[in-house]
Formats: structure tokens, sequence, C-alpha cells
């Protein structure tokens, strides 16, 4: 029985597009696929936590209540942001031709979403050093 031999692309011409090979592709195929099913568990993270934000707001008018509100948008972005990044990789692996604009895409699109995840992990570093150092922590031994 004579098996077909895989399809290899061709080395790209001179003055050609770059075009990953299928090795990569299979990588970044992975990869597109892990970054929409992680950008879906955070926008219904982000969903859920709004459950209890919406009915506390309707109750208590809270400075807790507008901080969950800030982490149901801040969950959000990041799911969504992770599955437009994850759409650009996705591009790399279903067209031709367009290798290095769609992983540059991609690239554009992660910067944004690590922006976002380093600005979000300061103001938490920070909120924790003034309530360290105002007693805000109850966790914190007591110093006489």
């Amino acid at each position: 029985m004579d098996q077909a031999a895989p399809m290899v692309k061709p080395a790209p011409k001179q003055g050609d597009e770059f075009e990953f090979s299928d090795s990569h592709n299979l990588v970044f195929d992975g990869v597109a696929r892990w970054m929409k099913i992680v950008g879906i568990i955070e926008i219904v993270l982000g969903v859920i936590y709004a459950i209890p934000a919406v009915l506390n707001l309707a109750v208590l008018n809270t400075p807790p209540v507008v901080i969950a509100a800030l982490h149901i948008v801040v969950v959000g972005l990041m799911g969504a942001w992770t599955i437009k990044a994850g759409g650009s990789v996705r591009a790399i692996v279903t067209t031709e031709g367009d290798d290095v604009r769609h992983l540059m895409e991609a690239m554009e699109k992660l910067k944004k979403l690590f922006f976002l995840q380093g600005l979000v992990f300061l103001i938490l570093i920070a909120l924790t050093v003034v309530s360290f150092f105002t007693g805000g922590l109850s966790a914190a031994p007591k110093i006489p």
C-alpha cells in the first residue's frame, strides 16, 4: 500500500512572505487552542463574579462592590484580549502568505494583555503595602 508523503511547504522564494513550517504550525495551533480556552474561562469567571456583585449592589453601596466591578471588567478584558490574540495565532496556521503579520498582531494583543496584568499586579502590591502600614491587614501581627 502506497502512503502519500506528508505535504511540506516549500521554502519561501526571495522576497516572498515567510511561512512557518508544518511543525511550527502545530505549536501555533496548540497555543491558539489554549489561548481560546483560557480566554473563555476568564470571561465565564467574570460573569460568575458579576452575579454576587450585582446582588450586593442592590442591597449595599459599598467599596467592595466597586472593587468587584473593577475586577469583573479586568477579568473580562483579559479574556477578550486572550481570545483575540489567540485568533491571530490561529491565523498563522490557517492562512498563507501573512504569517509574520499575524504573529506581530498576536504580539501587539499580548502586549496589551500583559500591560493590563502588570498594572493590576502593581496596584495590588501598592494596596498591600499601604494596607500593611495602615493596619489594614488583619493577619498582620500587632507591634506594641
